[in-house]
C-alpha cells in the first residue's frame, strides 16, 4: 500500500509518475459518499481523503476490518 508519505516525496520527477503514485494511493482510500438513507455505513465522519485516511489508520490500529457491521 502507498501511504502518503510515499506520495508527498515524489519529487523531481516526470508529472505521470507523480500521477501514478497519487492515483495508487487514492485507490488504497474507501469511497463512501454521503447518500440519504445510507449514512448509517458510512464509518468515517465525511468522504474527505483526511476522514477516510484517519478511519483506514484508526481500523488498522485497532485490527477492524472496516465495512458496516455483519450481522
Amino acid at each position: 500500500m502507498l501511504c502518503q508519505k510515499n506520495v508527498s516525496h515524489t519529487t523531481g520527477c516526470p508529472v505521470s509518475r507523480f500521477k501514478k503514485a497519487l492515483d495508487q494511493f487514492l485507490q488504497t482510500l474507501p469511497d463512501e459518499p454521503p447518500i440519504p438513507g445510507y449514512t448509517a455505513y458510512c464509518k468515517a465522519t465525511s468522504n474527505s481523503v483526511p476522514d477516510q485516511m484517519a478511519l483506514l489508520k484508526r481500523d488498522f490500529l485497532t485490527g477492524s476490518s472496516g465495512g458496516p457491521p455483519q450481522s
